[in-house]
């Protein structure tokens, strides 16, 4: 069964009607706004529609999530990564420290392991008997010579949010205390099956030196560099607030990107649905510009002004009210599209 953390995400969205792929655009709003802000909707073309599913690595999917569920505050989405030899102290002292803050609960853990040409998830701990949440997203790429299909950050929140590598379910808390510790442990065997324990991602798309034969054998065993940090959980509530926001804003700066590069469609702000200008009954924001479809339009909240019908209107009268535009921090009233 997926998590709270998963089920927050999943909730936030249908309620949206926001697709899929924008639970992987949020993590990307602080970037996303930016261009926004500066009127780059052309960048936020190129790079948050058209290269949405090749976008950056693992890694920092992994540090905007931080940001999110976190207090984290990794500045401009950003944080140094230092590699750590898997069989030095700082390592073995990073997977201790994991492992206590699972103990501990009430934690959001980054496991950076492999360093750049590996791979990071992040494990989300409540207090009590809960399952550990693992949550990632991968770029493709795997070593020198490999190829990895990209696999969204939404993937882990949706169709496996409970299905790790090797079709292992989330572990429990006792399971991912000894898997953290593990992951220093000198035995290959035993590092890949704790990585299986914790990630989708199998051991070797974090582990690109070592060397097995078809018969098993071990030729090179090399320890992942290891590094892992760790930030206080924020609440469920906060948590939620979070993820609405988001998914509001990237709503938004994506539809301006494609409104700016085709100037004769109009797009959903939630559910991304384009139209012709004028089509239907879609209504506008004149405040922030937001547009909602026929659909995503009965969700907004407002009442009707009286009406009366005329010759040849066929617009039932609802369609006349006011309706306040759900945009983050916008306030407006929306009205009919023309």
């Amino acid at each position: 069964m997926p998590g709270l953390f998963a089920q927050i995400m999943r909730q936030e969205q249908q309620a949206g009607r926001y697709p899929d792929y924008m639970l992987t655009l949020m993590l990307f709003r602080n970037g996303m706004k930016d261009h926004f802000d500066q009127g780059s909707h052309d960048i936020n073309y190129l790079v948050f529609v058209q290269g949405w599913n090749i976008l950056p690595s693992c890694h920092p999917m992994a540090l905007r999530f931080m940001n999110m569920v976190s207090d984290a505050n990794y500045l401009n989405d950003d944080s140094p990564s230092v590699e750590q030899d898997g069989a030095g102290a700082a390592a073995l002292a990073d997977a201790q420290a994991g492992s206590q803050a699972v103990a501990q609960g009430n934690k959001a853990i980054w496991v950076c392991y492999g360093h750049i040409n590996g791979h990071s998830v992040v494990l989300l701990v409540r207090k009590g008997a809960h399952p550990v949440e693992s949550f990632e997203g991968w770029a493709g790429g795997a070593g020198i010579g490999g190829h990895v299909t990209p696999n969204p950050f939404h993937t882990s929140v949706l169709g496996r949010a409970d299905v790790l590598a090797d079709n292992n379910g989330l572990p429990t808390r006792a399971e991912a205390q000894q898997a953290l510790l593990d992951l220093v442990y000198n035995d290959l065997r035993t590092r890949h099956d704790a990585v299986n324990k914790l990630a989708r991602a199998s051991y070797w798309g974090f582990d690109h030196d070592s060397v097995v034969q078809q018969d098993g054998t071990v030729t090179t065993n090399i320890l992942p560099s290891l590094e892992i940090k760790i930030a206080n959980l924020r609440t469920q509530v906060l948590f939620r607030a979070e993820v609405k926001q988001r998914l509001s804003e990237v709503g938004l700066y994506r539809q301006k990107a494609i409104e700016n590069q085709s100037p004769n469609k109009i797009v959903c702000c939630h559910c991304q649905s384009e139209a012709r200008h004028f089509k239907g009954n879609w209504r506008v924001c004149p405040t922030c510009g937001r547009h909602f479809c026929t659909t995503c339009k009965n969700s907004l909240l407002g009442h009707s002004h009286r009406w009366v019908k005329k010759p040849g209107d066929k617009l039932p009268s609802h369609e006349h009210g006011q309706r306040a535009c759900d945009g983050h921090g916008c306030g407006g009233q929306t009205q009919l599209v023309g």
